[in-house]
């Protein structure tokens, strides 16, 4: 007891005094290292109540920790799902943003095509009309058809520009009475210097 005050801890005893069992409890008070001494008979004390108090006590507690335990368990549980569902979705949208940027490299690569070939055919027939630069009739013809292939490259870099309103939904499409003959024409104007360059004729061209 004396080497337990000297650090000023608390503590109980059971001694006998003229053959009585008394029960002496202490506790600091922290002031000028005072104690506070309090002594009862042994047998004034019912141990059941403090059994049961304590075994009461211990069973809250322990079912206090259950239910934390649990709770705990539970936000765990949630937060994986959350997480998991989080996950799902940024894999969803790396899945669509690759998509996206493989259309969009796509996208480009076909228009690249498909303005080098109206380009060429300007360059082929402007080409052909310094050739003939002195024949009136030949480079009219010829700079009517760069005309051709200039005002498709125009309306190709048109719609390009206009790949805001594709994306948000807004193009429409228009039913309008083509003049097949004239697109045939066109069509021919655009390619002819490409593939007299690569020493092409049509099926019936060939057969003629």
């Amino acid at each position: 007891m004396k080497n337990r005050m000297k650090v000023s801890m608390d503590g109980t005893l059971i001694y006998t005094k003229e053959g009585q069992e008394l029960y002496l409890a202490y506790v600091p008070l922290n002031v000028n290292y005072w104690y506070l001494l309090i002594g009862t008979r042994t047998e004034a004390i019912d141990y059941t109540a403090l059994s049961r108090l304590y075994y009461t006590t211990s069973g809250v507690l322990a079912a206090a920790v259950i239910v934390m335990g649990l709770f705990g368990v539970l936000y765990l549980i949630l937060r994986n799902r959350e997480i998991s569902a989080r996950n799902e979705e940024l894999k969803r949208m790396m899945e669509l943003a690759n998509q996206a940027n493989a259309a969009k490299r796509d996208f480009l690569a076909k228009v690249t095509h498909e303005i080098r070939t109206p380009l060429n055919g300007v360059m082929g027939m402007i080409t052909l009309a310094g050739k003939h630069s002195g024949e009136m009739q030949p480079c009219k013809e010829y700079l009517d058809k760069a005309m051709i292939s200039a005002e498709y490259l125009l309306g190709l870099i048109d719609d390009v520009l206009n790949m805001s309103q594709i994306e948000s939904g807004k193009m429409k499409l228009v039913a309008e009475p083509v003049d097949m003959a004239r697109l045939k024409n066109e069509l021919e104007t655009i390619t002819q210097s490409n593939a007299e360059k690569r020493s092409l004729r049509s099926a019936s061209t060939t057969r003629a």
